[in-house]
């Protein structure tokens, strides 16, 4: 009886869904930046973001691809002097992430955003291309496209609102450990099998 009241029990948490909310708030008028992650209305995380770097992305091609340059460098450098065992479990995890984020079911999504460049052109490339963004995210999770983009032509302006509620079961991490698990020793294999035909070719 004991067993069974454990079985039903861990049955029970595995299904339970652990419910997360995510917020942005961007301003360039009021200054403000700050992204909140919620587990069940608790904030887990909470990050300020540097307006002046985010308007630059916005605001300049130029500025977006040194800045890009300059990101892929540091995070090579940052790679080389990393141990392989690090750069393995974080490739693990971000396999792992990717899987899970797979099985996230989405509750509600909502974004507005205010967008402007000082450029006519840019600015109207920037509002498309983060309106496509978002449609294809409601696209993909299933979710109703209601996200309200516009362009300001007249200055330079950022604001953004997001909000977001997402649902994830324990059962659905680990499964996506699993899953991850199984396809590096498929993996392993082949790389193997190929290895060992190579040298016998020889």
């Amino acid at each position: 009886m004991t067993y069974l009241v454990i079985a039903v029990l861990s049955l029970h948490l595995l299904a339970l869904p652990l419910g997360f909310a995510v917020l942005l708030d961007v301003d360039s008028d009021k200054k403000i930046g700050k992204l909140k992650v919620l587990f069940y209305f608790l904030p887990i995380f909470v990050k300020k973001l540097d307006l002046d770097k985010i308007l630059n992305k916005f605001t300049t091609r130029d500025a977006v691809g040194s800045e890009r340059e300059s990101d892929e460098e540091a995070e090579t450098k940052e790679d080389q002097k990393s141990s392989p065992f690090k750069r393995n479990v974080i490739k693990f995890l971000i396999k792992v992430g990717v899987e899970a984020i797979k099985r996230v079911r989405v509750r509600d999504l909502d974004m507005d955003a205010v967008i402007g460049t000082g450029d006519a052109a840019l600015t109207a490339y920037s509002v498309g291309s983060v309106g496509i963004a978002y449609a294809q995210a409601c696209a993909y999770f299933d979710m109703p496209n209601e996200g309200i983009f516009k362009p300001n032509y007249d200055e330079v302006r950022l604001y953004m609102n997001f909000s977001g509620i997402f649902s994830l079961c324990l059962g659905d991490i680990i499964y996506a450990v699993c899953a991850v698990i199984l396809s590096n020793i498929k993996e392993y294999g082949r790389s193997r099998r190929k290895h060992e035909h190579g040298t016998y070719a020889r």
